[in-house]
């Protein structure tokens, strides 16, 4: 629209110019009416001008508007999955660690129910010592010997027996569970050997035989490496599921 005015204001403009030009000369009185007419096509210009600026710049406007909204779904639609992504992360490593947790208290049960069992016997065997050292300072008899040899043989049975009953946890991976096994396996064939070392002494006090005596101090050595061996593959399990290792007994 605001183009239509400007050319019609532009054609008029020059017209009516010339024409009140010319009535100034001949001086018939027309002048002034030509001039005025010029001077409010002259305006209409102008306006025409201002009007066509604002005809260009509202599609502007509308094209500006229309590509930022483009431009704001598109960043819109990258972050959307990215959130999505980072709460599926986040969602991932609470799991993780939740599942962590258990796997690590797992194997600290069975390392407890481990130690509770070889405390519960530990006075026994540490009887059985003292009887001995008792006897060889002439302090205790013989027959005080023999029964804490015997009650020492019987709590190796239990705790063989108690080994075989452990539960390995299944909430565990299966490395850690082979690990645990292992250290299952381990513990039985220690209390096997200590058993077998303390019918050893019991048939020494029967029969006399020193030789006895020497299959007792191997039997015994071979419980410890047993030992010592199941209790660094329960520290290897403790270290695959993130427990630190410290050297306090739990």
């Amino acid at each position: 629209m605001g183009v239509v005015i400007g050319v019609l204001c532009f054609i008029g403009f020059p017209i009516f110019l010339v024409l009140g030009i010319i009535s100034a000369i001949k001086k018939n009185g027309s002048s002034k009416k030509h001039f005025i007419v010029s001077a409010v096509l002259l305006a209409g210009i102008v306006l025409a001008s201002v009007l066509a600026n604002n005809d260009t710049d509202a599609p502007n406007k509308l094209a500006v508007n229309k590509k930022e909204n483009t431009n704001a779904s598109k960043v819109d639609a990258k972050v959307e999955p990215k959130a999505k992504e980072g709460d599926a992360t986040k969602a991932k490593a609470t799991s993780e660690k939740a599942n962590q947790k258990e796997q690590q208290q797992a194997v600290l049960d069975f390392e407890k129910e481990v130690y509770a069992s070889e405390e519960e016997a530990s006075p026994i065997f540490d009887n059985y010592q003292k009887s001995i050292e008792a006897f060889s300072a002439g302090t205790t008899d013989l027959l005080s010997v023999y029964n804490a040899a015997e009650t020492a043989r019987d709590a190796s049975g239990t705790l063989m027996s108690r080994t075989n009953n452990l539960k390995t946890p299944k909430n565990v991976s299966k490395e850690v569970q082979k690990i645990l096994n292992g250290a299952k396996n381990d513990l039985r064939l220690a209390y096997l050997s200590k058993k077998d070392a303390y019918k050893v002494v019991l048939s020494y006090i029967d029969d006399q035989k020193v030789s006895d005596m020497s299959k007792f101090q191997d039997l015994i050595n071979t419980a410890d490496q047993y030992m010592y061996s199941a209790m660094s593959e329960i520290a290897d399990a403790k270290s695959k599921v993130g427990i630190k290792i410290t050297n306090d007994k739990k």
